[in-house]
């Protein structure tokens, strides 16, 4: 659902000609295409357990961070979640512990105790990784590589690109028919969805028109 919706995001921006936010959300739908053949590549009722029962590590996480900040917006976001929302914060902080000491992950990073690069190379996507991910992580995190696309020189005068640019538009849109494909490829393998010949024809007219662009 999650690659559905940013998908949809991705042929908006596209449309209203926002190229580099585009092209950001590859990263996501990378990571979601990783996580996907990640679990599914062996022992996957297991790996999606830990993947959801994580989610305890991550509050905790989250409400420490909170609770520790002096700000207003802290204040506020930890007093929304333990009245508004009804979040038990000691429930939380039991619940962790217990994920931390079932699979012995301590103070790991994330649920699989890897890297999305270390899954990526599990999972014989590590040349992806090293062209959208890398690309996008360069924009996502403010690079100078993503502000070339934002100032130009012109005639000796600095120009600031504020309009529709379409720089990333073909990078965006080939990206992410790459990763939502390959998701919708590995759910209809895993649970017999019938859809493969729709996605081989897709395939098939994404090669078609790659071709004819180029």
């Amino acid at each position: 659902m999650k690659s559905y919706i940013t998908t949809n995001s991705i042929l908006l921006l596209c449309e209203n000609g926002n190229d580099q936010d585009a092209f950001m959300l590859i990263r996501t739908l990378f990571e979601l295409l990783i996580t996907t053949a990640y679990i599914f590549k062996e022992d996957a009722e297991s790996r999606v357990a830990q993947y959801n029962e994580y989610d305890w590590v991550l509050r905790h996480k989250m409400v420490s961070s909170v609770s520790k900040g002096k700000d207003i917006l802290s204040k506020e976001l930890l007093q929304d979640m333990s009245q508004n929302a009804g979040i038990d914060l000691e429930e939380i902080r039991q619940k962790s512990k217990k994920v931390t000491e079932s699979y012995s992950c301590d103070d790991a990073e994330t649920w699989s105790k890897k890297s999305i690069f270390q899954m990526a190379k599990e999972v014989g996507l590590e040349s992806l990784y090293n062209s959208l991910y890398a690309l996008g992580s360069q924009l996502i995190h403010s690079a100078s590589r993503s502000a070339n696309e934002y100032i130009k020189e012109n005639n000796g005068e600095m120009e600031l690109i504020t309009y529709p640019s379409d720089i990333y538009i073909d990078e965006s849109l080939v990206g992410s028919f790459m990763c939502f494909h390959h998701v919708i490829r590995q759910l209809d393998e895993v649970f017999n969805l019938g859809l493969s010949d729709a996605l081989s024809e897709l395939e098939k007219r994404e090669l078609e028109v790659t071709q004819m662009k180029n």
